[in-house]
């Protein structure tokens, strides 16, 4: 994620993270679950200096988000994309090279 470069390596870190404890924790009865919504309206843009990105042009609403994440959590899934775009999303980026997905991001970020 040009622009936002730790923030994207956090949030990856945290995703893969959390499926592999999942996966250590699975014997123990206890879940993960890595909620990977796309924007959330908060002052995330504002804070982080990006509240101009195109990116942040659709944000979802905090709360409806939240029940959401609630909702994914309790009903045990592990990985869940929020909403057809990050599911879209998470697709392509499997999909297309690396190089191109930075382009891409890059430009909804700036």
């Amino acid at each position: 994620g040009p622009k936002m470069s730790v923030y994207y390596a956090s949030k990856a870190f945290v995703r893969n993270f959390s499926v592999a404890v999942s996966e250590e924790l699975k014997d123990k009865n206890i879940g993960v679950t890595a909620f990977c919504p796309g924007p959330v309206a908060t002052n995330f843009g504002l804070n982080a200096n990006v509240q101009n990105a195109k990116i942040f042009a659709r944000s979802d609403d905090a709360n409806a988000v939240a029940k959401r994440a609630f909702e994914a959590m309790m009903s045990g899934k592990t990985l869940v994309y929020d909403g057809k775009f990050m599911s879209l999303a998470n697709l392509l980026t499997r999909i297309f090279p690396l190089k191109f997905c930075a382009k891409v991001t890059g430009f909804l970020n700036g």
